[in-house]
């Protein structure tokens, strides 16, 4: 992954922690209505399906904590509270803004969640019992979460997923001869592993494998050097890939004794 892609990554992420903190330390009246949730939080909460993400904030003055949540994050805002289903674990901000990760891009597994409640909002992070080995099952984006895909040739391509605020840069960052595909997914004919990073799934093939000299294990090896963020890797079971690659020795001769 380009160094570019995980800054915004993290630059979307610190703009959610400084909304919630301008809510956080608010007062006022925030948008009309009230929720009839009794655990509904002062400021409302909102819900970004795509990314995996529901923020309760503590104060809604003059409806910043709404504004933010549709126009900057693009997400749904309700005056209730977020939802407690499927989330993977919880994070509490030291501003006292609750959020709640159910395993997209904010944090695929819990440890990723953890480790962005401690870096990015500074809170305290509390598992979900039992939902970690789930969490690493699920956290392959579906077809029907693809955003957009660029296609490098018949060896990688890469699937986005999540924040659509960030498909511009990647758009960007998709140069010739890649293509950009909107709304379309990655193929899948060939396909031998996966590399998840920061929003991005990078889909290597057998081609890959081949052209490069490299297996499997040397892939994973990349892959958990890639983010800055976090990585996992992916292999499809049963997936066929052509033998390793010996190097010839240079010269083309034999070596005498």
């Amino acid at each position: 992954m380009k160094p570019a892609h995980v800054l915004v990554t993290a630059s979307f992420s610190l703009a959610l922690s400084l909304a919630a903190l301008g809510c956080s330390k608010g007062s006022g009246a925030g948008s009309a209505g009230a929720s009839t949730d009794p655990n509904a939080p002062k400021g409302g909460s909102c819900t970004q399906s795509n990314v995996g993400l529901c923020t309760e904030y503590s104060d809604n003055p003059g409806g910043i904590a709404e504004g933010a949540c549709t126009s900057l994050l693009k997400g749904t805002y309700s005056k209730g509270s977020c939802s407690r289903d499927n989330t993977i674990g919880s994070c509490k901000s030291k501003d006292e803004v609750n959020y709640y990760y159910f395993g997209s891009e904010s944090g695929p597994w819990t440890e990723d969640a953890a480790d962005e409640c401690k870096t990015i909002h500074e809170g305290t992070f509390t598992p979900t019992p039992g939902a970690a080995e789930l969490a690493k099952q699920k956290a392959l984006p579906t077809p029907d979460h693809i955003l957009a895909s660029c296609v490098a040739d018949a060896t990688s391509c890469e699937d986005h997923y999540g924040d659509p605020i960030k498909l511009g840069l990647s758009k960007s960052m998709c140069e010739a001869p890649s293509q950009w595909n909107d709304g379309k997914a990655c193929p899948t004919d060939g396909l031998v592993g996966t590399c998840l990073s920061n929003g991005t799934a990078h889909r290597y093939y057998a081609a890959y494998l081949k052209k490069n000299g490299v297996s499997l294990s040397d892939l994973a090896s990349q892959c958990s050097s890639t983010g800055m963020l976090y990585s996992h890797f992916y292999p499809v079971p049963g997936a066929a890939t052509p033998p390793p690659v010996v190097a010839a020795h240079k010269g083309g001769g034999k070596k005498g004794k």
